[in-house]
């Protein structure tokens, strides 16, 4: 069965075309249709179209102005306003498009070609100015587009805009509620870099070399970006940014047991919402559940407080516990294929718990309260419990009976219910002797693999984590720096040991898994995640000719 990746596949209209040497500068306008070839199902929907005559030169007694005034408006049809206008002219030629005002016209585009994606803006005093490469007058087309979904299109002339050193394109957004994107480009020749517009400094390159079918990991909270250093292109092109959500399990075999999948996790889940400048040191995530659940993240490490909220060591989290109850329970809705885990931690959770599934009893089908190791088919669209706190009967996997989970070492044995588990949870306390040496961590890390797939059917936890020591923060443990810097960093702690397993020694249907890896800032600030441990890690589920991801193929600021 093939992996199968949740799109939102909206497209556009639009086609290339030579900036120059066109020799056929008088034909009419055409309705340009694009095809991303990797793109599936229906991309886009075409609406109204535009037309306006332009003459090749400024208009007698205008300095600028070809043509006269026309409006937008009429591209406004039964589904509303259009996100986007593309334009169609000859091939070669390029003009300004204008506001007519009162006083000094506005120039609103001044460089616009055949293929471009302009945002829809509404005006019936539009008129082109500065035409080039056009030997007679010549009509434009502007054609209204309904993207399907929430894909971001932009287009680029296939070389530096005018005036500009490396910038190929107009700015675009992409919403913060995405982190990976999957792009289409109508040239699968061309490639692009992608660059961050920061107004008040340095813009932040994104990625380098992007192609047709490569995928993206975006900035944690900047949107605002461009296209830059088009090559390979002797023609505009057109770009689709396509969210995705990897509904990785949902291309599983049913009857898998959980305990054989490999599953990306994150060590106190909910910490994303402390601020760095005070809480660095029980900062562990730094994406919302909701961005976790997106990226493939199917375990969450979750401390409870007395008043149903995330804590960490005593701080609270300003996370409830029934918000991410709730964004998971909308994950699942919308990606029924899908389970998640719970390992939760407190005091009394156990009569709270009660009380909050008696309250909300809406969530209480989401839960999965089986005392077992099931198949993935049995908890698909569920919330799976590993119980760390005291409870009077049977409710999850039981880990907090005394002596089952290890303090601040690894363990292998049999929970009171018959569970066979194998946990690797060395933090490095206070009281350590290992001054949180990550040689030591990775040590103990690979002997939870090993141990994982020299026994099939057996729960293996992993916790890639250290916790904060006197000079390093669980981010610096995980990515690098503080003085002395960390060697090795976990984050290739984890990329070494999966490339180090035979391409079939995991991967194929009834295959063991390496178990639940449990990590701190599992992708970095996004953009800056080179090691891709997610992705690598959701591979191993699969064989290697089906694998969701090309690693290659997946792009950040070390390209």
């Amino acid at each position: 069965m093939r992996p199968i990746l949740s799109y939102i596949l909206p497209g556009i209209l639009a086609a290339g075309c030579m900036l120059s040497g066109c020799s056929d500068d008088d034909a009419p306008a055409r309705r340009h249709v694009v095809n991303f070839n990797n793109a599936k199902g229906e991309t886009h929907k075409e609406g109204n179209t535009v037309s306006v005559h332009s003459e090749p030169n400024p208009k007698e007694g205008q300095k600028h102005r070809s043509s006269n005034n026309f409006s937008t408006y009429p591209l406004v049809g039964s589904d509303g306003e259009p996100r986007y206008m593309v334009v169609s002219c000859p091939e070669g030629v390029t003009f300004e498009l204008n506001v007519d005002k009162t006083g000094t016209d506005e120039v609103w585009n001044n460089d616009v070609y055949d293929g471009a994606i302009l945002p829809y803006r509404g005006s019936d005093k539009f008129y082109i100015s500065n035409p080039s490469g056009a030997t007679s007058a010549f009509d434009v087309e502007f054609t209204a587009i309904y993207p399907v979904g929430d894909n971001i299109f932009v287009s680029s002339p296939g070389c530096n805009l005018k005036g500009q050193n490396h910038r190929t394109s107009s700015n675009f957004v992409l919403p913060a509620s995405t982190t990976r994107y999957k792009v289409h480009c109508t040239d699968s020749k061309a490639t692009f870099g992608i660059y961050e517009d920061i107004s008040a400094g340095s813009d932040n390159k994104i990625a380098a070399e992007v192609s047709d079918g490569d995928y993206i990991n975006m900035s944690v909270d900047k949107r605002n970006y461009y296209l830059t250093d088009a090559r390979h292109a002797d023609k505009p092109f057109q770009v689709m940014f396509e969210p995705v959500t990897v509904e990785w399990m949902t291309a599983l075999d049913g009857n898998r047991l959980i305990s054989d999948l490999t599953i990306p996790g994150t060590h106190d889940t909910g910490t994303y919402e402390l601020e760095v400048i005070n809480f660095g040191f029980s900062k562990c995530q730094n994406r919302s559940v909701e961005h976790q659940l997106d990226f493939g993240i199917r375990y969450f490490d979750l401390r409870v407080d007395g008043s149903m909220d995330i804590e960490h060591g005593g701080i609270p989290c300003n996370v409830s516990f029934d918000h991410i109850v709730r964004a998971t329970a909308d994950f699942l809705d919308k990606h029924p294929g899908e389970a998640v885990i719970y390992e939760i931690t407190g005091d009394s959770f156990g009569a709270d718990f009660d009380k909050y599934l008696e309250k909300n009893p809406d969530l209480a089908s989401y839960f999965w309260l089986g005392n077992y190791v099931p198949k993935l088919s049995e908890v698909r669209g569920h919330i799976m419990i590993v119980r760390r706190y005291s409870y009077n009967g049977s409710q999850g996997l039981d880990f907090h009976s005394s002596g089952v989970w290890p303090d601040d070492t690894s363990k292998s044995g049999t929970n009171p219910d018959g569970v066979d588990y194998y946990i690797e949870d060395r933090f490095f306390s206070a009281s350590s002797t290992d001054s949180h040496d990550t040689h030591v961590k990775r040590d103990v890390f690979n002997k939870a693999i090993d141990y994982k797939t020299d026994n099939p059917g057996t729960l293996c936890i992993a916790f890639t984590s250290v916790s904060a020591s006197v000079s390093h923060t669980p981010y610096q443990f995980m990515w690098g720096g503080g003085t002395p810097g960390v060697d090795p960093k976990m984050c290739d702690v984890i990329v070494e040991k999966l490339k180090s397993l035979p391409d079939d020694a995991n991967g194929t249907e009834g295959c063991n898994g390496v178990g639940i890896v449990v990590m701190d800032y599992y992708n970095n600030n996004a953009h800056d995640d080179y090691a891709h441990v997610v992705e690598r890690l959701i591979n191993t589920n699969f064989p290697k000719s089906l694998r969701p991801f090309d690693p290659d193929r997946l792009h950040s600021t070390d390209d």
